[in-house]
C-alpha cells in the first residue's frame, strides 16, 4: 500500500523506491562470489563450534589492531547456522540484517523527516558500491548498520518520551553496538555528550541500570581480559596509522564509490569501464559537497530553534538526531587518531547514515528551480552506483583473475579448495580453541 501511494502521489518517491528496490535485489544476487577469506572462515568455524557445544564465547576475531574482539558476531549468526551450515546461506543472514537496515532506516526517517528525505537518505545508503560490498560478507562490521539505526531510534525516542525503559533499551542495542567493532567504542561516549548538549539528565538508578547492562554485556570480555594481565589491551596497535585526512576520506568514501582500488587493486579491472569508476567517484565527491551544505542547513536551523542552545526543547527531533551523529563522528575520529588506527573503509561504518542524511537536507534546502534537476542528479549517481555494481559482480563472476585487491578469489572459485573444512562444520567435527 505504501508503494502504491507513492506512485500515485509523488513521481521522485517512486523513483528513489524503485532505486532501493534495486539495491535490496541486487545484495542477494550471485551469492556465490562473495568474499570469503580468513577472516570469513574464521567467524565461521568459531560461531559454529561454540554453537556445537552451547558454549558462549569469550572473545571474537583479532582485529587489524591486534586487538582482541568481543563475541557478540559470533552469536549473531547462530540463527543463520541453525538453519544450514552453509557459508552461502550465513552471507545471506548478513544480507538480511542489512536490509533490515535499510527498512529501518526508511521508517525511520520517514516519521521525523518525511517520506522524500528518508527516501532520498537511504537510496545512497542502497546503491553505494561500497555499502554493497560491506552487505556480503560474513564480518562482524558488516551487520553494524540495523543496529546503529535501532540504537539511534532508542536515543531519540528516550529524548522525546524520557521513559526509562527506552533508555534501558537503548543501553542494550549500544552494548551490542560496541561488540561489533572496536570503530564503535566512542559511542558511550558520544551518547554522554548528546545528552548533556541536550540537557537531558537520565535519573540516576537509570545511570546505575544502564551501566550494570553494559558490564553483563561485557563480563566475559573484561574476564578474559583480567585473566590475560591487560597484555592484549597493552600491545595492540598499528605500524601506519591513519591522519585525520585519510579517516576523512574514508569517511566520506564508503557513501560511495571513492578508494575501491582497495578492493580490486591498483589498476582498474579492464572488465570494470574506467569511465564508470570516475564517474562514481565525481558522485560521491558531490554527494559530500551536497552533505556540507545540509550541515550548514543543520547547524543554523538548530541555532535559530534553540537561541544558542539555551532552549533545546525547540529542536525538531531530525535535528536531534543529527546531533547525535555528529557527536558520534567528533567521538569516533578523535578516538580513532588517539589509537592511532588504520584509515581503512570498513572503520567508517559507524558513521552511518550521516553523509547521506545531510545530503538529502542539503537537496531539501535548495531553492524551488534547483530542486527538480538536483534530485535528477541524484537518480543519476544512484544510476552509476548501480551499473558499477553489476559491473563489479561481473568481475567477480567472470574475470576473478583480474583482481588483485583485499577482495581475494570469490567464494565460487575457491569452493573446492574450502570444502573439506566445510565439510568438517557440516558434519559437526569441531573442537572449541584451547586457547583464547
Amino acid at each position: 500500500m505504501f508503494a502504491v501511494r507513492l506512485v500515485r502521489q509523488n513521481i521522485l518517491a517512486s523513483a528513489l523506491l524503485l532505486a532501493i528496490l534495486l539495491g535490496v535485489i541486487v545484495r542477494f544476487l550471485a551469492l556465490d562470489a562473495m568474499e570469503f577469506k580468513g577472516d570469513e572462515f574464521k567467524a565461521y568455524l568459531l560461531s559454529a563450534a561454540y554453537l556445537q557445544h552451547w558454549i558462549i564465547p569469550r572473545l571474537g576475531l583479532y582485529s587489524s589492531t591486534g586487538l582482541a574482539n568481543p563475541p557478540a558476531f559470533l552469536v549473531l549468526l547462530w540463527p543463520a547456522l541453525l538453519v544450514s551450515k552453509d557459508p552461502i546461506v550465513i552471507t545471506k543472514w548478513v544480507v538480511l540484517l542489512n536490509v533490515a537496515g535499510i527498512a529501518g532506516l526508511v521508517a525511520f526517517l520517514r516519521k521525523i523527516g518525511g517520506t522524500t528525505l528518508a527516501l532520498q537518505t537511504t537510496v545512497i545508503i542502497a546503491l553505494s558500491p561500497w555499502l554493497f560490498l560491506f552487505s556480503r560478507k560474513i564480518w562482524a562490521q558488516d551487520t553494524l548498520f540495523p543496529f546503529l539505526i535501532l540504537t539511534g531510534w532508542l536515543l531519540l525516542s528516550y529524548a522525546r518520551d524520557r521513559r526509562s525503559w527506552q533508555l534501558w533499551c537503548a543501553a542494550v542495542a549500544m552494548a551490542f553496538v560496541t561488540q561489533l567493532h572496536m570503530s564503535t567504542w566512542a559511542m558511550p561516549v558520544a551518547t554522554v555528550l548528546w545528552l548533556a548538549i541536550l540537557r537531558i539528565r537520565p535519573r540516576w538508578i537509570d545511570i546505575v541500570i544502564c551501566a550494570a547492562v553494559f558490564i553483563l554485556f561485557y563480563a566475559s570480555y573484561i574476564s578474559f581480559h583480567i585473566q590475560d594481565g591487560f597484555q592484549n589491551l597493552l600491545h595492540a596497535g598499528t605500524d601506519n596509522p591513519g591522519s585525520i585526512f585519510a579517516q576523512l576520506r574514508w569517511m566520506i568514501g564508503i557513501n560511495g564509490a571513492v578508494g575501491l582500488d582497495y578492493m580490486w587493486g591498483k589498476d582498474i579491472p579492464p572488465a570494470i569501464p574506467a569511465a564508470l569508476v570516475h564517474a562514481a567517484e565525481i558522485g560521491t565527491w558531490l554527494i559530500a559537497l551536497c552533505a556540507l551544505g545540509g550541515l550548514a542547513i543543520t547547524i543554523k536551523r538548530i541555532a535559530r530553534a534553540s537561541s544558542n542552545l539555551r532552549d533545546v526543547g525547540t529542536i525538531s527531533a531530525l535535528d536531534r538526531y543529527i546531533l547525535f551523529l555528529l557527536c558520534v563522528a567528533v567521538c569516533t575520529l578523535s578516538f580513532l587518531l588517539t589509537v592511532r588506527a588504520p584509515a581503512l573503509p570498513f572503520y567508517h561504518l559507524v558513521f552511518l547514515p550521516l553523509i547521506p542524511l545531510l545530503c538529502a537536507i542539503g537537496l531539501a534546502g535548495l531553492p524551488k528551480k534547483y530542486s527538480a534537476p538536483a534530485n535528477s542528479l541524484l537518480l543519476l549517481i544512484g544510476g552509476i552506483f548501480f551499473a558499477l555494481i553489476l559491473s563489479f559482480q561481473s568481475l567477480t563472476l567472470n574475470h576473478p583473475d583480474q583482481i588483485h585487491g583485499d577482495y581475494g578469489e570469490p567464494y565460487r572459485n575457491a569452493q573446492e579448495q574450502w570444502a573439506p573444512y566445510i565439510e568438517a562444520v557440516q558434519e559437526g567435527r569441531l573442537r572449541l580453541p584451547e586457547k583464547e
